[in-house]
């Protein structure tokens, strides 16, 4: 149950730890954590790199990550100073490694980006239950398989809207939000904030047909973007037979992207 809570309250320990505002007892706690959990360790790893963008010098970001991913030191004096060296050379290191992996972040698409369309500010991480608990979904989900997203949204643009919705192989669109049941509406882009690993609150549910589902996170200020939009640009996809497994950017004006190739199989 502990490690279910700690798991659940790692988004927020980890905006408070970069504010500065984390509580000794909660900072051990979430070291402890992101020791065991690679979700945690990439959410707290692009917060890194969104802080890096100018704000924070690069040694007093280097010393956060040595103090977040390292074991805490021992309280006497001398060895908290043996130990903090050692944790800066390894956070050092660790960086000189981390640093290039994360420029794309793992099984993440960026291509068809840009630096000007604020693309490289922006994720999403998709959840899934597994044995009762929601694990990092990487490269594989089941046909029938509640998913449950968390987003980042640290650009300078400030982008206020998120369409997030995947498309399989025969280009059929399944909606994540905003919700459509209705083939009466037109739902529009969901509202969201500045942060990182801001949950969304929802555990989606959808039967897939295809064996392959590309999820595309569209961020945006524009207040136009509607589900019908996005369902005839993928309908005139189907039409010209791009393949979705090609479709490295949604082509919808405006936005900042992250998209996700998954497998659909059974366990």
């Amino acid at each position: 149950m502990i490690g279910w809570l700690d798991h659940w309250r790692c988004p927020r320990w980890i905006a408070l730890h970069f504010g500065r505002a984390l509580p000794r007892t909660a900072e051990r706690r979430m070291r402890r954590h992101l020791a065991d959990c690679a979700g945690c360790r990439d959410l707290y790893d692009t917060q890194l790199l969104l802080e890096g963008e100018g704000q924070p010098a690069a040694a007093e970001r280097r010393e956060r990550l040595a103090r977040a991913l390292l074991d805490p030191p021992a309280r006497n004096a001398p060895r908290r100073r043996l130990v903090l060296a050692g944790a800066t050379a390894a956070a050092l290191l660790l960086l000189a490694v981390v640093v290039p992996r994360l420029a794309r972040p793992p099984g993440f698409v960026a291509k068809g980006g840009s630096e000007g369309d604020g693309s490289r500010y922006v994720s999403v991480a998709v959840y899934a239950r597994q044995r009762g608990t929601l694990e990092r979904v990487r490269r594989r989900v089941a046909p029938r398989q509640g998913l449950a997203f968390a987003y980042s949204n640290g650009s300078p643009r400030r982008f206020d809207r998120l369409l997030l919705f995947a498309v399989d192989e025969r280009h059929e669109i399944y909606w994540y939000y905003p919700a459509w049941t209705d083939p009466r509406s037109n739902p529009a882009a969901v509202p969201i904030r500045q942060g990182s690993g801001i949950e969304l609150p929802d555990e989606v549910t959808h039967r897939y047909g295809g064996s392959r589902l590309r999820i595309f996170a569209l961020f945006s200020r524009r207040r136009d973007l509607t589900v019908r939009q996005v369902e005839a640009i993928a309908d005139r996809l189907r039409r010209e037979g791009v393949a979705v497994v090609d479709l490295e950017r949604f082509p919808l004006e405006g936005t900042a992207q992250h998209t996700l190739l998954l497998e659909v199989s059974s366990p």
